[in-house]
């Protein structure tokens, strides 16, 4: 009787020990997969903050482009807007030699 509660001690002892160890497994299998969501995880943000920066980096570009554009196309619209009003006055100008000579010659004639 002595041998066979020695037995089952050790069969319970044995199956114990399976036990604790299968636990220990599970909890350091438990451990390996949360370290690897983790860094999944952390993977994902980083590509995410990646992405958001990139988009960021893009739109500050075309904000620069586009205000340069606009700066050329003012630009160009003050270089157009002088050269209209150079060529008016111009225009202008010569229409006043145009009309003073017309003047002269009638009273040349008149007199």
């Amino acid at each position: 009787i002595a041998e066979r509660e020695a037995k089952e001690e050790e069969r319970e002892a044995k199956a114990e020990l399976k036990k604790m160890i299968e636990q220990e497994e599970n909890e350091a299998r438990k451990k390996e997969l949360t370290q690897r969501l983790d860094a999944n995880r952390k993977a994902a943000k980083d590509r995410e903050e990646r992405r958001k920066k990139e988009l960021l980096d893009k739109q500050e570009m075309h904000e620069k482009i586009q205000q340069q554009l606009f700066a050329e196309m003012e630009q160009e619209r003050k270089e157009k807007q002088r050269r209209k009003d150079q060529l008016e006055s111009k225009r202008a100008y010569q229409l006043r030699m145009a009309k003073e000579r017309q003047e002269n010659m009638k009273e040349r004639l008149l007199q």
